[in-house]
């Protein structure tokens, strides 16, 4: 927060998924945010409590820590523990800039069937009940402000093997539903990405459909209209099965995929989310690598992981890359790891816990269409030792061209994949307790 709002100007509702975007790296490996002094824990009061005129950062997320009911129960109304509402934090945060007055209580909600399967064990995998609204492989899902999580596109069968799917669902953590959106993306998409970003509207880019070679094109999502939107600018080459990355700059990094009139490739480009621009990178990638990760690491950098360096031919994969690499966006450069994962993966996915570690699940393993078969295992990579170790459990289903996106309280929610080359896409989902 650069400044403060001015007195009695406070926060909007509908500003907050375009003015507020967490980066995991400030979690410093917790579950909540941290302040340097504890503005609240003695007095019971945070926010302008000196009469200075002026609201810490600090005292904002004390307030919003207590809110989330990690505080303890020092403001009225809101006990440790309770689930609230954004609309109670940005009024416990406007009542904070108008000299502390009472948080009004946390309103009771509605009522609704527990889900046991919600909350897993810390290391397991437990199945959740409610089914997706539609079945997907090779499609994505992505974390919004508001705490849903947006699943688009998809094949209906394994990927490239039936129709694609143009639709869009919400999943809501807080009543365990997944919902489908009246909007549907302006171009039908498999193998793409998508990326939330800084100002709250999410990018996808590339992939293919059953329509389609490999494209080159992009579209924007806006939660605010809940309205899919082309791009003019197109990447500088069409890509399928890549990744794409929000760096700490606000650029998108955007990494290798296939051509499937050739093989996976080892480019890489970024995309400027205010000049609306694709622009090639120089720095090349160690290896050739499609169906790979990449997750932006606390410390800035981005992890890449497995993949397969062919494409496209039944016959001959490619070589299954249990490799990783690290880009350094400062260096703009690429380096290999000495580490190696413990199984090779292609068309697996993976997600930054809360203790900067990275979840790795599921995934495809064979080397032509005759040998390949999908993992049930997972392991997880730290960054401080630079080591790769198995789960001991394993997930509820086989998965490949999966989802698996880390929600608000820690757990990761797995969505949807394949499990067999000549069947239909899962419309199954489950969670990992991390």
């Amino acid at each position: 927060m650069a400044t403060n709002p001015a007195p009695g100007e406070g926060l909007r509702a509908d500003r907050i998924p375009h003015a507020v975007v967490l980066d995991p790296s400030t979690l410093a490996g917790t579950a909540v945010l941290t302040s340097s002094r504890p503005a609240a824990e003695a007095s019971g009061c945070v926010g302008d409590c000196d009469g200075s005129g002026d609201v810490m950062v600090n005292e904002i997320v004390t307030i919003v820590n207590i809110a989330l009911g990690t505080g303890g129960a020092c403001l009225d109304g809101v006990p440790a523990g309770a689930t609230v509402d954004i609309a109670l934090i940005i009024q416990a945060v406007n009542n904070a800039l108008n000299e502390c007055p009472t948080v009004p209580a946390t309103p009771t909600p509605a009522a609704r069937t527990p889900t046991p399967t919600s909350t897993p064990t810390t290391g397991s995998f437990l199945a959740l009940a409610p089914a997706m609204g539609a079945r997907r492989a090779g499609h994505t899902a992505t974390l919004l402000p508001d705490g849903h999580v947006l699943l688009t596109g998809g094949d209906v069968r394994a990927p490239g093997s039936g129709p694609t799917n143009p639709t869009a669902e919400e999943y809501d953590p807080t009543t365990n539903r997944f919902a489908v959106l009246a909007a549907t993306m302006s171009t039908a998409r498999e193998g793409h990405t998508a990326t939330l970003l800084p100002n709250g509207k999410v990018l996808f880019t590339g992939g293919f459909n059953e329509g389609s070679s490999d494209l080159d094109t992009a579209e924007l999502y806006d939660p605010a209209t809940n309205r899919f939107t082309a791009l003019a600018a197109t990447m500088t080459a069409p890509r399928t099965n890549h990744t794409a990355t929000l760096l700490r700059n606000g650029k998108v990094l955007i990494t290798g995929g296939a051509y499937h009139s050739g093989s996976a490739v080892n480019t890489a480009e970024l995309f400027d989310p205010v000049a609306n621009t694709f622009s090639p990178l120089a720095a090349t990638m160690r290896s050739r690598r499609q169906g790979h990760t990449a997750t932006l690491l606390p410390t800035g950098h981005v992890l890449l992981t497995g993949g397969v360096d062919g494409c496209c031919d039944p016959n001959d994969l490619g070589t299954n890359l249990d490799t990783a690499e690290v880009y350094d966006p400062v260096a703009q450069t690429f380096t290999a790891l000495t580490a190696t994962m413990t199984s090779a993966r292609f068309f697996h996915a993976a997600s930054l816990l809360d203790d900067g570690r990275v979840l790795l699940t599921g995934g495809l393993a064979g080397e032509s269409i005759a040998s390949v078969y999908t993992l049930d295992s997972a392991e997880v990579f730290d960054p401080v030792a630079e080591t790769f170790v198995a789960v001991t459990a394993a997930m509820t289903s086989r998965r490949a061209a999966h989802t698996a996106t880390l929600l608000p309280g820690g757990t990761v929610l797995v969505t949807g994949g394949f499990n067999a080359l000549t069947g239909p896409a899962l419309d199954t989902a489950e969670l990992y307790g991390s």
